[in-house]
C-alpha cells in the first residue's frame, strides 16, 4: 500500500531535539514510521519580526502595565502564511500537519487537508500562563482571530487532553467531529522493559522527583513542603529537584538539586535513567500545565505521579491508575497525607506501579499516538476522496 505523503508545516525545526521539549522531533519521528513520508517544509527565520514583536510587548508592559503576545500577531502570521504558501506551490501532498501552528496556518491558502496538533488554544491560555496575562486588548483581538482561522482550517484537530478539545467546541464553535483526543508520548528513547520496572524493589525511603524548568508554575514550594511533612510524619524522605533551581529560602538536608538535564546528551540521558529508575513519586503540584510529557516518562518507569487537577493534566494522569489529580488549591501537608498513604500500603503502591506502566504501553507512548494519528489520517482523506 503506498504510504501518505505529508508535509510538516512549523515555524521550528522537528529535527532540533530540543524544539518545543522533544515534541516536534519524537511526532516527526512517529509520522514516519506510522503514517507516510513527511517532508519538512522549512522553518522561515523571522528573527526581525519577532524581535519587533518583543519590543513592542515591552513597550506595553512599561507604558500600558500589559502584554502583547507577539507570537500570536497578524504580522507574523501572515508572514508565515506568504512564505508556506510560497513553499506549498507545485509540490503535491496527501496532507498537511502543522503542529503548535496556529499561526503558521491561520492564513494559509490551500486545497491540501490540514491536521492540526496543539496542547491547547489560545483563549485557553488567556489568563492561565503569566505570558498571557493581563493582554492588550489588540494583542487579544489577534490571537483569539489567529486562533479561530486556524482552527477552521484545519479539516481535523489533534489534542492530546478533553480540556484543550472543549476549548475549540466551546470557545470557537468548532464541530464534534473534527476534533480527535490522542495523549502525547514520553521524549525519552531509553525505557525499561516493563519486567524491570514491575520488579524492581520498593525503596525504604521514599524518593520525590520534582520535573520542571519553572518553580513557581509547577508548583515547587508545595512539593518542598510536601517533603518537609513526610519526613515529620516519620517517613524517611528525599526531594530531587531537576530542571531548576530553587529560591534560597530553600534549603533543606533531604534536599538535592540538578539544574539541568540534557536529554540528547548520551551520557545525561543515561543519568536521567537511573534518577527515574530510583524515584519513588513524581510530585508536581503545577498551578498551570497544558499536558507534562514527564507525565509520561515517569509512567515508563512504573512512577505514579502526584499533581494538580489543573488545565490538560488529565489527559496524562488517570486518577487511581498512573496517580492522583489533587485540588489547585491543595497544599503540602495534602500532597504529604496522600503520598504517605499509598507509600505505607506496600501493595497499593505496587498495584499503582504496574497500572502506570501499563497505561504507558497502552496510550502514553509514541507509537500507540502515531497508530491513532493514522487513523486520523486515513478518515479526513475518505472523506476528500
Amino acid at each position: 500500500m503506498k504510504r501518505l505523503r505529508i508535509v510538516y508545516i512549523s515555524a521550528s525545526n522537528p529535527l532540533n531535539k530540543r524544539s518545543w521539549s522533544g515534541i516536534h522531533y519524537h511526532l516527526y519521528q512517529a509520522l514516519n514510521k506510522h503514517c507516510g513520508e513527511v517532508e519538512i517544509l522549512g522553518h522561515p527565520d523571522f528573527s526581525l519580526t519577532l524581535f519587533f514583536g518583543k519590543v513592542k510587548s515591552f513597550l506595553a508592559q512599561k507604558i500600558l502595565g500589559k502584554r502583547f503576545a507577539y507570537k500570536h500577531s497578524k504580522v507574523l502570521a501572515k508572514r508565515y502564511a506568504s512564505y508556506f504558501n510560497q513553499k506549498l506551490s507545485g509540490k503535491q501532498f496527501d496532507v498537511i500537519f502543522a503542529p503548535a501552528a496556529s499561526a503558521e496556518i491561520a492564513y494559509l491558502r490551500t486545497s491540501i487537508p490540514i491536521i492540526s496538533l496543539s496542547d491547547t488554544t489560545f483563549l485557553n491560555m488567556v489568563n492561565y500562563y503569566l505570558t498571557f496575562t493581563n493582554l492588550t486588548k489588540g494583542s487579544f483581538k489577534q490571537g483569539t482571530e489567529i486562533e479561530r482561522r486556524a482552527l477552521t482550517n484545519s479539516s481535523a484537530i489533534i489534542y492530546p487532553s478533553s480540556w484543550a478539545a472543549s476549548s475549540a467546541k466551546r470557545d470557537y464553535q468548532i464541530v464534534p467531529s473534527k476534533l480527535n483526543i490522542i495523549p502525547l508520548g514520553a521524549n525519552i528513547n531509553d525505557i525499561p522493559p516493563a519486567e524491570d520496572v514491575i520488579n524492581k524493589q520498593i525503596s525504604s525511603s521514599c524518593h520525590l522527583l520534582f520535573f520542571g524548568v519553572d518553580w513557581h508554575r509547577k508548583g515547587g514550594e508545595v512539593a518542598f513542603d510536601a517533603m518537609v511533612e513526610l519526613n515529620k510524619k516519620g517517613i524517611d524522605t528525599t526531594l530531587l529537584v531537576c530542571g531548576c533551581i530553587p529560591p534560597q529560602n530553600f534549603s533543606h538536608e533531604k534536599l538535592s538539586v540538578i539544574p539541568f538535564i540534557d536529554k540528547n546528551d548520551p551520557a545525561q540521558e543515561k543519568k536521567l535513567y537511573t534518577i527515574f529508575m530510583n524515584t519513588t513519586f513524581l510530585i508536581l503540584p503545577s498551578k498551570a500545565e497544558c499536558f507534562g510529557i514527564v507525565f509520561c516518562e515517569a509512567s515508563a518507569f512504573g512512577i505514579p505521579s502526584i499533581t494538580s487537577d489543573t488545565g490538560g493534566i488529565e489527559g496524562a494522569v488517570k486518577t487511581g491508575v498512573n496517580g492522583y489529580r489533587l485540588p489547585v488549591n491543595a497544599g503540602g501537608s495534602d500532597y504529604a497525607q496522600k503520598i504517605a498513604e499509598i507509600f505505607t500500603d506496600k501493595t497499593a503502591y505496587q498495584n499503582l506501579k504496574k497500572s502506570s506502566r501499563a497505561l504507558f504501553d497502552n496510550s502514553l507512548n509514541w507509537d500507540a499516538w502515531g497508530q491513532k494519528t493514522k487513523e486520523v489520517f486515513d478518515r479526513v482523506l475518505s472523506l476528500v476522496n
